[in-house]
């Protein structure tokens, strides 16, 4: 298997914290998802095209929402695009379309 991008890394990495805090194991959310752990695993890290039912079902899995599951990699791109800067919670929310707590939270799970 071939490994993730840096960007793809830093999602994961979110990911991965949301899944640690909760303690879930890739069979865990692929149970709830009604997929295997090696597809959550691929969905993951990019490695598969999954359908909005198992994107869905993943994030039921994790205990967020859709949204959230496809903002992160969003969110760690503008991040990214701000580093050795001040953080402006109020612009990088408005850059994927959430409050700055939203933004403040997700910088969180990205720590």
């Amino acid at each position: 298997m071939s490994k993730p991008s840096a960007n793809r890394s830093t999602d994961l990495r979110a990911i991965l914290k949301i899944m640690n805090e909760k303690s879930l194991s890739y069979r865990d959310v692929g149970a709830v998802a009604g997929v295997s752990a090696g597809q959550v695993w691929r969905v993951l890290n990019g490695e598969s095209n999954p359908t909005f039912g198992t994107l869905k079902g993943i994030a039921l899995g994790l205990g967020i929402t859709v949204e959230r599951l496809t903002e992160l990699p969003r969110f760690a791109r503008l991040l990214g695009e701000h580093s050795a800067q001040l953080i402006n919670y109020s612009q990088l929310g408005a850059g994927i379309g959430v409050s700055y707590k939203t933004s403040q939270r997700y910088t969180a799970l990205l720590e």
